[in-house]
């Protein structure tokens, strides 16, 4: 930082603080004592620009404290007490003192701008707005205060310590053993409190205290040396810090709601090393200030779990205050935990404490992605997938039907010849295997009037099985998905060449979520309209699909200490249109002659597109846990295009007609905005963003089936088919079961 005092003996920052934007105040000293110098006050923004403030002539502040608003105070002296409120803009209001010498050492600050001060023999509530102290609350020898956003407060200094409320009466004196000189208190909103100090000896004393007045003291504590500073958080962990007499060595501690200490290692050995100051906030991350051997600078920052994270310095011998703000331990994180975890630092604080135990485990990673309701996305995925394998069923039937009726046509528009020559080239078998529709106009196969009865009506049941698996991705837990359901379609020919239907479908899907992250069940319904072009060697197909679906969610939370389970019911709507465009290529254009039995093949080179618009409903999940989300409501939409080749391969026998049929293809899925949740915690304000299965897709595509057709037409047909779409993180299966009746 820039700006700051430079020069004389007595240059200093004796304190600092930082709120929850990220702002601080910094107070000392500038100038040799008494000859042209004085208190020193300055702004720090948070990207680290120094505003000094005006100078308060020959005087040094010695504690300063913020809040949330930036509105702060700055206490010290002297010979004489000083104290100023400053506002956000930095401008300086003294507070009115008592007469009397002496000097002010700490100062306490909370939100609504209550102000608890104290120094040797003096210690006072400075009620919010106001610049006059009420009456003195003690006349004991004070070293430390704190307060609460309740506005009770906690005063700490020579065998003393007692606990006052917003106006200054008093709560409770703590019971103190030993005669211990407090050097540092700290009280959180739950009047859960942190004292440390040391008795004569020295040695380091400390203990949690509540408003009852009892303390519990710390054991496992150095048999020789002192604590020098304490801070507790709003969730009951806390710091401590001072001196190993016994090592001669810096000492700190975490210390855990019941007044466990687990001691932190990696600290500054020899003599001189000191830790002067410490700090937590709520997410458990603590920072360490002091000096190495008492002529070199020393700070740090600890991990929940005790990593230690020495900072590189350039500073004066000793660091005497650090203060730390709820930034989240983003070391690790990226991402959806990031922004997840910014948003409960910044709305959701309550929440903290639930992480708390992953913070120490080292699991907070999976702590947040347990949480974050990311993996609701899968079931909108989900059900968009399955909106493309009805397609492909639609396709399917079109498809088989197309062939079915061009060669029955072939058929029925083949001309057997009065003369016996060429009555053996009018055999069924001869004509579908070497026969083409007449409007091929292929030399040796003659048009006439049908001999097959007109049936240009077709009712068709299709039953659908398919199955996905997902992999993980974007710290969201793989899944697969169980697809069921049926299609039920009625069409008919509308002159020669064009084909229209409608029809119903519906789907029932179970969503497993992997390491037993939870489940979710889809049923959907729609209705369609459909219709195809085709002149026996090109096609067109048009459908449009539309329909409800309903999802049931249950996300299982897991995180180190804590299971919830969170549940949501969220209706929503989609809407598809579908098209598809191909040839039929056959190689063989000539006809034969007769055989019992006669094969030939045809490709269909095709290209299909499938462009999904979902409208998803505003939820709000239940449970008794803390996590539960709403989401608000949401639209999406999913384009899949596919590129291929299709084979067909019949056998004609006696009564009946085996068509074999491959495909391979191309696919590309591409989602816009299918997996991104825009959510809040249910009673929490604000709102976050997080994303998953966003990514396009490039698939393999791979099909097979068999289709069976009996001579005579007045009897149903059947299909029977598989596809499978393959990439690296992802597999779709789909089997289709079809019966189709021309009448």
């Amino acid at each position: 930082m820039s700006n700051l005092p430079t020069g004389a003996t007595f240059n200093s920052i004796q304190s600092v603080s930082i709120n929850s934007s990220a702002q601080s105040n910094l107070v000392g000293h500038f100038g040799a004592a008494g000859v042209g110098g004085g208190g020193y006050e300055a702004f720090v923004s948070s990207s680290g620009n120094v505003s000094v403030l005006p100078s308060v002539p020959v005087a040094t502040f010695f504690h300063c404290s913020t809040n949330s608003a930036r509105d702060s105070i700055a206490v010290g002296g002297d010979g004489a007490r000083i104290g100023y409120r400053i506002d956000s803009m930095g401008v300086l209001s003294p507070i009115s003192m008592p007469g009397g010498g002496g000097t002010l050492l700490a100062s306490a600050l909370n939100d609504s701008g209550l102000a608890v001060i104290g120094g040797p023999g003096y210690a006072a509530v400075v009620q919010p707005n106001s610049l006059t102290p009420g009456p003195s609350l003690s006349v004991a020898n004070i070293n430390s205060v704190a307060v609460n956003a309740s506005g009770n407060s906690l005063l700490g200094g020579v065998n003393y310590a007692q606990f006052f409320d917003s106006q200054g009466n008093s709560i409770a004196s703590v019971s103190l053993s030993g005669g211990p000189t407090l050097s540092s208190v700290a009280i959180n909103d739950s009047n859960l409190s942190l004292i440390g100090g040391s008795t004569a000896g020295p040695v380091p004393y400390a203990g949690l205290v509540n408003l009852s007045g009892m303390p519990t003291l710390l054991s496992g504590l150095p048999s020789n040396g002192m604590i020098a500073s304490v801070d507790i958080n709003q969730f009951g962990y806390g710091i401590i810090g001072g001196q190993d007499g016994d090592t001669t060595s810096a000492y700190a501690s975490f210390v855990d709601p019941a007044g466990v200490i687990y001691p932190i290692s990696g600290l500054p050995i020899g003599t001189g090393a000191s830790i002067n100051s410490v700090a937590i906030n709520d997410w458990g991350v603590a920072l360490l200030g002091g000096t190495l051997d008492g002529s070199t600078a020393y700070a740090a920052l600890v991990s929940p779990w005790g990593g230690i994270t020495p900072l590189s310095l350039n500073a004066p011998q000793v660091i005497y205050s650090v203060s730390i703000r709820n930034f989240v331990p983003s070391n690790d994180l990226s991402g959806n935990n990031l922004a997840f975890a910014e948003y409960i630092k910044d709305y959701a604080r309550n929440k903290i404490v639930y992480f708390i135990p992953s913070l120490l485990a080292g699991t907070l990673n999976e702590a947040l992605e347990s949480a974050a309701p990311t993996r609701n996305a899968a079931s909108l995925f989900t059900a968009d997938n399955n909106l493309f394998y009805l397609n492909h069923s639609l396709s399917t039937h079109l498809r088989n039907h197309w062939h079915f009726r061009n060669r029955k046509r072939a058929l029925s528009q083949a001309a057997p010849a009065a003369s016996s020559e060429i009555e053996p080239l009018l055999t069924e078998s001869d004509v579908v295997a070497g026969c083409l529709p007449k409007r091929r106009s292929l030399q040796g196969c003659q048009p006439m009037v049908s001999c097959e009865e007109d049936r240009p009506y077709s009712f068709w049941l299709e039953l659908i099985q398919a199955r996905a698996f997902q992999d993980a991705q974007l710290q969201t837990p793989g899944f697969q998905a169980s697809v069921g359901g049926g299609v039920l379609g009625f069409d008919g020919q509308i002159g020669e060449e064009v084909q229209a239907g409608l029809g119903m479908a519906y789907t029932f899907t179970h969503i497993h979520e992997k390491e037993g992250s939870g489940f979710s069940d889809l049923h959907q319904e729609y209705a369609f309209l459909y219709a195809t072009w085709s002149d026996q060697q090109m096609y067109v197909d048009l459908a449009c699909w539309g329909g409800a679906m309903q999802i049931h969610q249950v996300r299982n939370i897991y995180m180190t200490g804590w299971n919830f389970v969170s549940t949501s019911s969220v209706g929503g709507w989609q809407l598809a249109p579908h098209f598809e465009a191909g040839a039929d290529y056959v190689p063989n254009k000539e006809c034969i002659g007769p055989v019992k039995a006669s094969a030939h093949w045809s490709a269909n080179p095709f290209v299909m597109l499938d462009w999904i618009s979902a409208w998803q409903e505003r939820y709000q999940e239940k449970g008794s846990g803390p996590f539960n989300a709403a989401q608000k409501a949401h639209y999406s939409s999913f384009l899949r295009t596919e590129i291929g080749l299709r084979f067909y391969e019949p056998i004609t026998f006696q009564a009946w007609r085996l068509v074999f049929e491959e495909k391979a293809s191309f696919v590309n899925k591409t989602p816009f905005g299918v997996g991104k949740i825009s959510a809040y915690l249910v009673g929490s304000p604000g709102s976050f963003t997080v994303e998953t299965l966003t990514k396009p897709q490039n698939l393999g595509a791979v099909e097979f089936g068999i289709i069976m057709e009996p001579l005579d037409h007045k009897y149903p047909y059947g299909s029977l088919s598989y596809q499978g779409e393959f990439t690296t993180s992802s597999q779709l299966h789909q089997a289709t079961l079809e019966v189709s009746l021309d009448f």
